[in-house]
């Protein structure tokens, strides 16, 4: 062989070593003017056969580097990185460029977040936690892929797990996100957004937050469970070792955890004198300070202080987000937050144009909360098809539906299954929704003190409650409590069973509610109470129309009311006899001093000013009506209109009787009030 020929078989073998060295190192190995559609990545445990093939190879430190390399170079004509399956340890963030699709082969594809990360794991190149960027991206893909996000390592709540900024045309699909100190897919200011069939676990804030005014998305499919924080507990006087997978539980808080994690700083547990750190998962409610811990009911420490747990919600919707559907989603075991939220923090717009439909959510704090903040309303919410259960009997507090400044909303279909209280608006505005067809069935045992839905001082306007459900709530299945304010309410059509408690009832309203033009018709009430409690037991409230009902137990309680203009010249209260005022409009009432007035018309249900309009009970029982005991009233007499105006009198041959006395009055006075029953006027 010729020198030169041996002098270019060496140059060409040190050149093989080389790009063999560089490849090891993790760098480019493919011809780089013709890079092809799809550039892998290889681990350092990949498979040989993996590491042979792969344009990059990592090996197992600052990972982030041979795969951020990947992406700029497929970024320039776009195109796929794919991430062989393996082992991915890295060192700072992995940032997605436009036009980019990341991709794992499969959940056997792992990225690990390192300890004490002050980074974003993995988003897009331009996104930044609460700020929309001026360009940002488009065209990204993020799947298929698992990221292990190493809570214990975590120091800081500020870093999401996957965060992606201002993009359009997102889509982030089948991942497997699982240990995140805060929030495990976090999206804000994007457009046109797909998450679907990700599974997100043991997030300690939002499994998947969708914020900041993005639009156009599609949340679907999706596993999210065991949204709990990990909380540090601290402990002193440990009398009996405490063990990783405990339960503790605290003495009067209820609270209750988990432990992942137990370290003695000082003393031991033989001398019952231990004192340290307590790490937490799956918590329920918070700690307080100085309370006993006990594990089976037995004591073993006590707390130093309290915590104030923040985990977050399986889905949460927030901030101006809008045109979003949330559907077909599993969420469990979110026991201290809740499944799906939609709301807004105070100084940021309230979402709209919602739709959250045939979700799965199980144990969870709230099933589904839709409240918005300081003023701003929640338009346009759809909460339709879901099923929503929680067995946990101890959480007088939790809801599987919240409601909170609503105005053209939805909520139907819905199958509910709880040991609590189904669904509560409190001190807030609902009006232009609809609540019906859903199923609210209670699981505790019959006689419980369970209440159904509760709308607890909430203003509420053109709100229809109809063909629902009610089964098995011992205490109250639908009340309207403190100062609610109702207007145009109809609660319609709806099934009421159940009202085993000794103090139950089917509807109640309390004594402080105003209501006008309200109805109660055609509702089945049945059960050991079947009965409605207003200011008087087993009585329409003013203002409200009831008829067409069915009732098991209870009292006659239909009533019409009608609108009509008082014209009298004076305020009518509660109680006043009034007679049609003869107009063309045939729309007027005032009062008269006729006895037995043939225009006798019925009784005010509520204060009227002068000329202004309010409800006449013209059929129905009342407990208002005001009359004179001259001629003694017995049960079952027939009244009229007495000599003195607004008052009512037992009724003579030739008068015209409007009621039927359901209590005697006798005195000679005309100071008498008395329950009656309202009829139609008739000729003595």
């Amino acid at each position: 062989m010729r020198r030169s020929t041996r002098f270019l078989i060496v140059i060409w073998l040190v050149f093989c070593l080389v790009n063999v060295s560089i490849a090891q190192r993790g760098r480019y190995t493919k011809d780089r003017n013709n890079p092809g559609t799809t550039t892998t990545v290889a681990a350092s445990n990949s498979s040989q056969a993996a590491r042979t093939s792969a344009d990059y190879i990592c090996d197992g430190a600052d990972d982030d580097a041979q795969i951020n390399a990947a992406i700029v170079e497929t970024a320039a004509i776009g195109g796929t990185v794919c991430l062989v399956d393996g082992d991915y340890y890295l060192g700072a963030r992995v940032a997605i460029k436009s036009n980019v699709t990341l991709t794992g082969e499969d959940w056997g594809t792992i990225l690990h977040f390192p300890d004490a990360a002050t980074f974003h794991m993995i988003g897009n190149e331009n996104a930044t936690l609460g700020t929309r960027h001026a360009t940002g991206n488009e065209n990204i893909t993020l799947r298929n892929m698992q990221i292990d996000c190493n809570v214990s390592g975590q120091l800081s709540a500020t870093y999401r797990t996957v965060m992606f900024s201002t993009v359009k045309n997102l889509r982030i699909e089948d991942l497997f996100v699982h240990n995140s100190y805060t929030t495990g897919i976090h999206v804000e200011f994007c457009e046109k957004v797909r998450v679907t069939g990700n599974s997100v676990g043991y997030c300690g804030d939002d499994g998947i937050a969708i914020n900041d005014e993005t639009f156009a998305a599609v949340v679907a499919n999706n596993h999210v469970y065991g949204m709990t924080k990990s909380e540090e507990l601290g402990f002193t006087a440990g009398s009996t070792e405490i063990s990783v997978d405990d339960v503790i539980t605290g003495a009067t808080s209820s609270a209750h955890a988990i432990v992942t994690k137990v370290t003695v700083n000082t003393g031991s547990w033989v001398g019952n004198d231990a004192a340290g750190v307590l790490e937490t998962k799956d918590q329920y409610k918070s700690f307080t300070a100085a309370e006993d811990l006990e594990v089976s009911a037995a004591k073993v420490a006590e707390t130093i202080d309290g915590d104030n747990n923040q985990s977050g919600y399986g889905i949460e919707l927030q901030d101006g987000v809008h045109d979003i559907t949330v559907v077909g989603n599993v969420i469990e075991d979110c026991a201290y937050s809740g499944g799906i939220i939609v709301t807004n923090h105070t100084t940021d717009a309230a979402p709209y144009n919602i739709t959250i439909s045939s979700n799965t959510i199980r144990n969870c704090y709230y099933g589904i909360s839709a409240q918005g903040i300081n003023a701003k309303k929640l338009e346009n919410i759809n909460i339709v098809n879901n099923v929503i259960s929680y067995t946990v009997t101890s959480a007088s507090s939790v809801l599987c539906l919240a409601a909170k400044l609503l105005k053209n909303c939805n909520i139907s279909g819905n199958m509910i299954n709880t040991s609590t209280k189904a669904m509560q608006a409190a001190s807030t505005t609902i009006e232009n929704t609809v609540i019906s067809n859903n199923v609210f069935s209670c699981s505790a045992a019959a006689n419980n003190a369970l209440g159904g839905v509760e709308f607890y001082n909430t203003t509420m306007t053109n709100v229809s409650f109809n063909n629902n459900v009610f089964d098995n709530f011992g205490y109250v299945p639908l009340e309207f409590d403190s100062t609610a304010t109702l207007a145009n309410v109809h609660v319609k059509d709806n099934q009421f069973s159940g009202a085993t408690h000794a103090s139950g009832r089917c509807v109640e309203w309390d004594a402080n509610v105003t209501s006008s033009g309200c109805i109660l018709e055609g509702n089945q009430f049945s059960g050991t109470h079947a009965t409605l409690v207003g200011a008087t037991d087993d009585v329409i409230p003013a203002n409200w129309t009831a008829r067409n009902n069915n009732w098991d137990g209870g009292a006659l309680d239909e009533q019409v009311l009608v609108q009509k203009k008082n014209t009298s010249g004076d305020a009518l209260a509660a109680g006043d006899v009034v007679v049609l005022k003869a107009v063309a409009a045939g729309n007027e009432i005032t009062t008269t001093t006729g006895q037995g007035d043939d225009k006798i018309f019925g009784i005010v249900a509520e204060t009227i000013a002068d000329t202004a309009y309010g409800d006449i009970l013209v059929t129905g029982k009342t407990v208002y009506l005001k009359v004179d005991g001259t001629t003694d009233i017995s049960i079952g007499d027939l009244l009229g209109s007495f000599t003195t105006a607004k008052i009512a009198m037992k009724a003579a041959a030739g008068d015209m009787a409007f009621a039927v006395a359901c209590e005697a009055y006798t005195t000679n006075d005309s100071a008498g009030v008395i329950d009656a029953i309202l009829i139609t006027p008739r000729k003595m």
